[in-house]
């Protein structure tokens, strides 16, 4: 790859900047309402007061207006970033977060009112009934029509019981008590991710626990490869940059126009790392090296190792995994077919 100031100004004003307004990347984001989902969404458990903020600003902005001069900041920050940001093509969780600011200080003008006036009868009968509806969600739709999720029932349903509770207080007119459990819904979300099933949470979305099983199951000299989504982890856990990244060839991606996938270059900025094809180079690759030990999802050591495209299909070896879907998996790609010895 280059360096210098124009790989900088290739990668970052053009590529990053440029091509990612005017062509999508992930495609399958690109809808005139992803980035509602994401701020709307992103507010739970306040989605009910986010939603009668919205509504209250477009039904009563002007009056608004004259009457607090600080929401014109609030809009002016608000309405014109969302525009432009729902006007790029790329569109990725991330770039949008800076606009819940704005949206929660939009909130928080209509919680004041709640507050001192309390709520009308429209918002009375939607913050009560979708505030049960978010906790019913929880405790009792989630478990029992996704039935994956039922190793976190109890987490689910901690997080269930302060949302039931502020429903309560909603039917009670009680405003302050709808806040109060709202709060703790937010408490309870840190306690159960960091405490409660931090270990799980890590080996699911983390890199560090199959990092610490590559290095354990790892040969000595062995060349190190992963997908390109691990790349910067395994540099940062075993202190060594892998060898390669293995990516998809163009051809393989055709027709794939409304799903994610991961990027090969040029959508992608130049990767330092060497890229290889897995449909054609990848095979050649082992073969030059003798084995080659892959940290990747979970996902890749079923492509990888069962894919009519994969030039390496059956020489795969599972050596460890960690998390739930997307997880990690650590596996060992021979130059020939592999044969398990376990029965």
């Amino acid at each position: 790859p280059g360096t210098g100031w124009a790989y900088y100004w290739n990668s970052f004003f053009v590529h990053e900047n440029w091509d990612r307004f005017f062509h999508s990347e992930h495609q399958g984001n690109n809808t005139w309402y992803y980035y509602l989902e994401i701020l709307i969404g992103g507010t739970l458990p306040w989605i009910p007061l986010t939603l009668a903020a919205i509504w209250q600003s477009a039904r009563t902005s002007f009056k608004d207006l004259r009457e607090h001069k600080g929401l014109s900041l609030i809009l002016c920050w608000l309405i014109p970033s969302y525009i432009f940001m729902n006007i790029a093509q790329t569109k990725i969780p991330s770039y949008v977060f800076f606009l819940l600011v704005p949206l929660a200080l939009l909130a928080g003008h209509t919680l004041e009112r709640w507050l001192k006036e309390g709520l009308t009868r429209r918002e009375f009968w939607f913050v009560s009934v979708f505030t049960l509806v978010e906790g019913v969600i929880l405790i009792w739709y989630t478990p029992v029509f996704h039935p994956r999720s039922m190793p976190f029932l109890a987490q689910l349903i901690a997080l269930g019981l302060p949302l039931t509770f502020a429903s309560i207080c909603a039917f009670r007119k009680n405003a302050f008590g709808w806040v109060a459990f709202s709060t703790s819904f937010s408490l309870v979300l840190i306690f159960i991710a960091f405490f409660w099933i931090e270990d799980r949470l890590d080996g699911t979305v983390g890199s560090r626990d199959i990092c610490k099983i590559a290095a354990e199951v790892r040969k000595p000299n062995e060349t190190l490869i992963t997908c390109s989504f691990l790349g910067r982890a395994t540099n940062y856990y075993l202190k060594e940059k892998p060898a390669a990244i293995f990516v998809s060839s163009p051809k393989t991606l055709e027709g794939k126009a409304k799903e994610n996938f991961r990027p090969f270059y040029p959508f992608y900025s130049y990767h330092a790392l060497r890229q290889i094809k897995l449909e054609t180079e990848l095979l050649n690759f082992v073969q030059e090296k003798g084995t080659v030990l892959c940290i990747g999802e979970r996902r890749d050591f079923d492509m990888l190792n069962t894919s009519k495209v994969s030039s390496v299909k059956g020489h795969c070896e599972l050596l460890g995994a960690t998390g739930e879907k997307p997880g990690r998996a650590v596996f060992r790609i021979h130059s020939q077919q592999f044969k398990s010895d376990k029965p």
